[in-house]
């Protein structure tokens, strides 16, 4: 959530005149305590979105040029290769993930961070197949797990888990082929939306489409290792910036309509 308050902060730059340089400036440094938040986390999920927001960032820059754009991709690698390179947080997360997916794959571990992801993605694919269609149920998830677990699919240890560390295959294992529809109506119908936008000639119009689908595509990627909707507190922060930017959107064309009438 610091991650992408930052990002929007960054973004919405382009409401703000060019020459308010301490609004600009302390947007920036937003951004800067957003990555470095994100940093801190250790999520490797949250790690994943970064790069797709800058992607974001880079379409909706269509009026900067080319040059600056350069600048900005080049300074944007070089951060990364240096914090990858003396970060000691990002090499001890990416050695203990080589260390988890080697053991997996041996069988020596399977329940260790990764393992326990791997044994969880698979259960719940195993009880979306067998339940298809409505799924196991959202009360009866962790007994379905106990279950597997005794037919040694999983370990004990993954069945004490209460969700699937990832948000497709946790509706698809609780609430079947209806979960998988709703999860991804609610992740790719304001996706698109925003997608949609991000071509508009407008530089408003088209930086607040790119703060809606850094939220939308935010949440599909940290979705695939988490679940991201399991917290009370997700719910509200998802609806109501959809919610701004879409009326954002809307009403900034009104204006530009209105603007472009011909006087009586």
């Amino acid at each position: 959530m610091a991650l992408l308050l930052g990002v929007f902060s960054t973004l919405s730059i382009a409401w703000n005149k060019s020459d308010n340089k301490a609004v600009i400036f302390f947007k920036i440094a937003a951004l800067c305590a957003g990555l470095y938040a994100a940093y801190l986390s250790q999520s490797r999920g949250v790690w994943l979105t970064i790069p797709v927001f800058a992607v974001i960032a880079g379409l909706a820059a269509k009026n900067i040029r080319s040059s600056y754009k350069l600048s900005a991709i080049t300074f944007f690698v070089i951060l990364l290769g240096a914090v990858s390179y003396f970060g000691n947080i990002v090499k001890e997360r990416v050695l203990v993930a080589e260390s988890d997916i080697s053991q997996y794959s041996v069988g020596a571990n399977v329940d260790t961070s990764l393992g326990i992801r791997l044994q969880l993605w698979r259960g719940s694919w195993v009880l979306f197949k067998e339940h298809p269609i409505f799924g196991v149920g959202v009360e009866n998830f962790p007994k379905a797990l106990e279950d597997l677990s005794k037919r040694n699919i999983i370990t004990p240890l993954s069945a004490t888990f209460p969700h699937s560390h990832n948000e497709i295959l946790f509706m698809m294992s609780r609430l079947g082929l209806f979960g998988l529809l709703a999860i991804l109506a609610l992740y790719f119908v304001p996706a698109y939306y925003f997608s949609r936008e991000l071509r508009d000639n407008d530089s408003e119009i088209r930086y607040t489409a790119a703060m809606g689908l850094a939220l939308c595509l935010g949440f599909i990627i940290l979705g695939l290792v988490d679940v991201v909707f399991l917290w009370w507190e997700i719910y509200p922060y998802y609806v109501v910036s959809i919610a701004f930017f879409l009326t954002y959107i809307i009403k900034r064309k009104k204006i530009l309509h209105q603007e472009e009438l011909p006087s009586p």
